[in-house]
């Protein structure tokens, strides 16, 4: 069992990470133990602990020339020289300035987490240089860009053209050191929070059962 985090209510954005109906929407911050509790399509549950998101692992492929280009974010402000992807439950535009280049892909179902060489498959609809604010339909996704990384999406993409989306999650025990066997592979909701106050039937030391009673315990 985890008491839930809470999110920030100027902006409405949860703390840490968030998986929305089989969307990742909010990358969980690196080594926190913030991940909570996830369940997964097969109906799997886990407590996620303490992850990370390794670089190399979170990649898009485009399908004519086999290139991948890294993706440096989702669902969060573009800075430069970075590949951010924006997902529909981000807001109804990207909210983006007009400085980088900005691809609407159509994709085949929600962007799991798929590590590679597995992929979720989308197609370019329509490609906008130097045009911020890209509307993102539903089962869209845009992938925003700019300097070097506006560069190679400009040089990998045409519209209709094949991209595959991959990403990893990386679990380690409660120490954050030490290398987990949790897979976080299509999982497809979760809530982070980073008290755990019973694990595997043992109540936590030092854990107070008054911090049970929030309506975000799961």
């Amino acid at each position: 069992a985890v008491n839930g985090s809470y999110y920030n209510t100027s902006t409405g954005v949860p703390t840490s990470g968030m998986i929305h109906s089989g969307w990742y929407a909010k990358r969980y911050d690196n080594l926190t133990g913030e991940s909570g509790f996830v369940w997964q399509l097969d109906r799997d549950a886990f407590m996620g602990g303490c992850i990370t998101h390794l670089p190399a692992k979170q990649i898009v492929t485009y399908a004519a020339s086999g290139n991948t280009q890294t993706i440096d974010g989702i669902n969060i402000a573009r800075g430069s020289n970075n590949l951010i992807i924006y997902t529909p439950q981000y807001d109804t535009t990207t909210l983006t300035d007009n400085s980088g280049v900005e691809v609407l892909v159509e994709l085949t179902r929600p962007m799991l987490l798929l590590p590679a060489p597995t992929k979720v498959v989308g197609y370019v609809r329509q490609i906008r240089q130097n045009q911020g604010s890209t509307p993102i339909p539903f089962d869209h996704v845009v992938l925003s860009a700019t300097g070097s990384d506006a560069t190679t999406l400009l040089n990998n993409v045409s519209v209709g053209a094949e991209i595959g989306i991959s990403q990893e999650i990386k679990s380690f025990e409660g120490n954050c050191s030490t290398a987990g066997t949790l897979d976080w592979t299509k999982s497809y909701a979760s809530v982070s929070g980073n008290w755990v106050f019973l694990k595997n039937g043992v109540i936590q030391y030092g854990i107070d059962s008054s911090g049970a009673r929030h309506p975000r315990t799961a």
